[in-house]
């Protein structure tokens, strides 16, 4: 029975509350700071959006590599 009462610890019951408590809030923090962009996909506000610009910088001097090698 001793293995059937650590199952049920008061404490470790707590840790699991507090756990899901701080998941269900950040997802639904995620869920309130999403947007649509204007062709329809989700972006998040700081993640998404920073990838998004940084792929936007990486693309630009890609094409900005390109117009170098062929005015050469």
């Amino acid at each position: 029975m001793m293995a059937m009462s650590s199952i049920w610890d008061p404490y470790e019951l707590r840790r699991l509350e507090n756990v899901l408590t701080v998941w269900v809030t950040a997802a639904r923090e995620r869920d309130r700071l999403s947007k649509v962009s204007e062709d329809g996909r989700r972006w998040h506000d700081e993640d998404d959006w920073s990838l998004l610009q940084a792929w936007d910088t990486d693309s630009k001097e890609e094409e900005n590599k390109s117009q170098d090698g062929q005015g050469r």
